[in-house]
């Protein structure tokens, strides 16, 4: 439900199994004559990220991760795993194509099974760990303001709310405006619903059935095809087709009269320049979750070292382990140093099929990223 719309039973119905189950475990586990190798916790991404309509089931994730840096403050065992949404089985299996529309990579059994893996050969170090891919334009769009959190993410969604209101829609009259934002978010809207046919345009499109996945999608299209940063109670505000329609003809009409001055890229118009101008631009991938010049000065002047065992996303190191060097066909070092995330490059981002990236040389793969 709706955070307005929360009562203390639905928090209660939700939150008191996860918390309060967790909690007697902990408390089981206190008997010195049992002590655990690992206390491993199923936490949530909507812990860290929240989600529409879930403030409850965000608070008694919190709580999980909560416990497991109150265990491990104490020196026991306890480890979390924010999951990402699974599309194999569980509660997303039917919502893959919400998932992707929404900006976020689903989890396949092997990818999760891996992580957890990783994560419990690791368990001195690492406690609360989140599992969640995202494609950061797409998702990032939910937010009016990008919240502090990700402000150093690199995302297409800035680029696009900067380029506000295209030249087409500018050079309209009022009529061919009004009728084509009324052609735009008619057409989204039918989409998203599943309708053949144009749904009413003066009932509320929570009594229609859209949900809170379609919420997003709905807004993410019409920001994307009308070219307004449309803010995240869209829906909320302006619950109506006719509503959404009057509030972006507004908007679109007062932003091209603002937008007078700037080019179809949404940059101010060029003026006569009188001297050379460079622009000269650095970025980096490197082991140690280096992904920037000012964290890899960092990673030098702490003197961090990036060596660690060979995880899971690259190959199972005890199949290829042997301590003998000369060992034909095997490896005689357990550890290296790894770039992360080299198995999640969005090959959609870059216009590139699915056979295609299977035979890219992963060089090409990492000059793209950071080019």
């Amino acid at each position: 439900a709706a955070l307005n719309n929360q009562t203390k039973d639905k928090v209660d119905k939700v939150y008191l199994p996860k918390v309060m189950g967790a909690w007697y475990l902990h408390e089981l586990s206190l008997d010195e004559e049992t002590p655990l190798d690992h206390f491993m916790m199923f936490s949530s991404v909507a812990s860290l990220l929240g989600n529409f309509g879930q403030a409850n089931y965000s608070a008694a994730n919190s709580c999980l991760d909560a416990l497991t840096e109150y265990r491990r403050s104490k020196k026991l065992a306890a480890q979390s795993i924010q999951w990402g949404p699974w599309i194999q089985q569980g509660m997303a299996v039917e919502l893959k194509q919400h998932l992707d529309k929404a900006g976020m990579r689903g989890i396949t059994n092997d990818l999760g099974l891996r992580v957890l893996g990783d994560v419990m050969r690791h368990s001195e170090s690492v406690g609360v760990t989140c599992c969640q891919g995202l494609k950061w334009d797409i998702f990032l769009l939910r937010y009016d303001v990008i919240p502090p959190f990700f402000e150093k993410v690199r995302s297409a969604a800035t680029r696009g709310a900067a380029a506000g209101v295209s030249v087409k829609l500018r050079n309209m009259d009022a009529a061919a405006l009004k009728e084509y934002i009324h052609s735009a978010v008619v057409d989204e809207a039918a989409t998203v619903l599943g309708m053949t046919e144009a749904p009413p345009l003066d009932s509320p499109l929570q009594e229609l059935g859209i949900d809170s996945l379609g919420a997003v999608e709905f807004r993410n299209a019409l920001s994307s095809k009308i070219g307004v940063k449309l803010p995240a109670t869209t829906l909320f505000d302006y619950p109506t087709l006719n509503a959404i329609i009057d509030f972006l003809y507004n908007e679109v009409s007062g932003g091209a009269e603002e937008a007078a001055a700037v080019d179809e890229w949404g940059g101010p118009l060029p003026v006569a320049m009188s001297e050379s101008l460079a622009v000269v631009s650095v970025s980096c991938r490197l082991p140690g979750g280096v992904t920037t010049p000012s964290s890899f000065w960092s990673m030098l002047m702490d003197k961090t070292d990036c060596v660690d065992e060979v995880p899971l996303t690259r190959w199972n190191v005890d199949e290829v382990y042997d301590a003998d060097p000369d060992a034909k066909g095997k490896c005689y070092t357990r550890k290296a140093a790894f770039m992360d995330a080299a198995d999640m490059f969005d090959n959609a981002f870059f216009n590139i099929g699915p056979a295609e990236v299977q035979s890219m040389d992963p060089q090409q793969r990492l000059m793209l990223e950071v080019g």
